[in-house]
């Protein structure tokens, strides 16, 4: 607290002023009566302090005496706030009360959060499984596949937890595990990629589900090649199928999978509905039975804004390697989950006498007549190339090659084989 006055005026200041502070420009001066005014002030504040902490420590003191009473004061006013927005919430969003029994059965089922997010109207489906019942989910991206499986997942937990549930009706078993295995993630800090994560989250799934478990698997095996992801996708299937067997909910783009409902009773196929016109795919969100026919992958892709030019290679790709697929079905892709004995027979008699005879085949079609002569030596040059490319072929491993590597090697055996036909 203080007066400050200008050296300019300086002279003007009365002799009852006390220089307190010397600046370049100025002069701070103070008063016996300022200075009395200052010493209330501070002493005020420290007062003030001091009053607030003696009030504190006074009030925590008795919140102490009467701890055991207002602790269950908040038990019983935290219950009656949580039932009672739940209460609120079932009724706006129309829940009902779940009933319990040995099946699943959900009818209009809906996912809870998706349902008050969604920018348009969501769309309810129903689900009715057996315990030990898996359910294969098929059809493209963004049909809603892994909305339904999770809004199940979530269903069960909210009337485990004794809530209403976002359904028109729910009948559920009492389930004592819940597994999901969901999503893409590595932790490299661990030294674990992706696919590792995923493998290790599985290991733990197979190993600790139960028959009175609720598994939800999205995806399983796309970290790695087609083939391997194909084959540990079926091995996990069934392995859960018949030895935990829990409910089981898995979506998948493997569509070879869907064949495992043929060799076991308790696999069913579904599939997410879409409407496609003039090449353009409208999503219906809507669950049915049996398989998709195809992932509509570029469909989405066109959707998700790819430029036109990626668009229509990728569609170029695709006839042919869809072509190449049913031209050569009897290639280890189409005979994935047939056993190896029938697979190894049926390679046996038809690799060799598949190329020979597609080669002349095409000749004839471009007006061209293989002369293949009977001369002994000709004879045995063609037999001996006929066994080298027969011993290329049943070494050859399509799990470590890309459908163009595979067609581009197809394409060099033909060319042999022509070599010796036609010199």
């Amino acid at each position: 607290y203080y007066i400050e006055v200008t050296k300019a005026h300086s002279h003007k200041v009365p002799s009852s002023y006390n220089r307190k502070q010397t600046l370049v420009h100025a002069e701070r001066y103070i008063t016996p009566e300022l200075q009395a005014l200052e010493g209330k002030v501070l002493s005020a504040r420290a007062r003030q302090v001091q009053i607030e902490q003696e009030i504190f420590q006074s009030l925590r003191q008795e919140i102490l005496n009467h701890l055991s009473t207002l602790l269950k004061l908040c038990h019983h006013w935290n219950q009656i706030d949580v039932f009672s927005s739940l209460a609120f919430s079932a009724i706006e969003n129309k829940y009902v009360r779940p009933a319990f029994g040995d099946k699943l059965h959900l009818v209009n089922n809906r996912h809870p959060i998706l349902e008050k997010n969604s920018f348009g109207s969501f769309v309810p489906n129903t689900v009715k499984m057996n315990r030990g019942e898996t359910l294969i989910l098929t059809g493209p991206n963004m049909a809603g596949k892994s909305t339904l499986m999770r809004g199940v997942a979530l269903t069960v937990l909210l009337a485990q937890s004794g809530f209403f549930v976002p359904a028109d009706k729910a009948v559920l078993p009492v389930f004592h595990k819940l597994f999901t295995r969901i999503g893409a993630n590595d932790s490299l800090s661990r030294g674990l990629s992706t696919f590792m994560v995923e493998m290790k989250e599985m290991s733990e799934i197979l190993e600790q589900a139960d028959e009175r478990s609720l598994v939800i698997l999205d995806e399983i095996g796309r970290g790695t090649a087609t083939f391997d992801g194909m084959s540990l996708a079926r091995a996990i299937l069934e392995f859960l199928t018949n030895e935990k067997k829990p409910i089981l909910f898995s979506a998948t783009h493997y569509h070879e999978l869907t064949t495992l409902s043929e060799k076991h009773s308790s696999i069913h196929n579904g599939s997410m509905n879409i409407e496609e016109k003039n090449g353009e795919i409208h999503f219906l969100y809507t669950l049915s039975k049996g398989p998709a026919n195809k992932s509509y992958g570029i469909q989405v892709a066109r959707l998700a804004g790819l430029p036109p030019s990626v668009i229509q290679k990728a569609e170029m790709f695709l006839q042919k390697y869809e072509s190449f697929k049913e031209q050569k079905s009897s290639t280890e892709q189409m005979n994935l989950f047939s056993t190896q004995d029938s697979y190894t027979q049926k390679s046996k008699e038809r690799k060799a006498s598949l190329l020979l005879k597609e080669t002349i085949k095409s000749d004839l079609n471009q007006n061209k007549s293989p002369v293949i002569e009977t001369d002994s030596k000709k004879e045995i040059s063609l037999n001996q190339s006929l066994s080298e490319i027969e011993k290329e072929i049943s070494k050859y491993s399509l799990n470590e090659v890309t459908p163009i590597d595979a067609m581009n090697q197809i394409l060099k055996w033909q060319k042999s084989l022509k070599k010796k036909l036609y010199s």
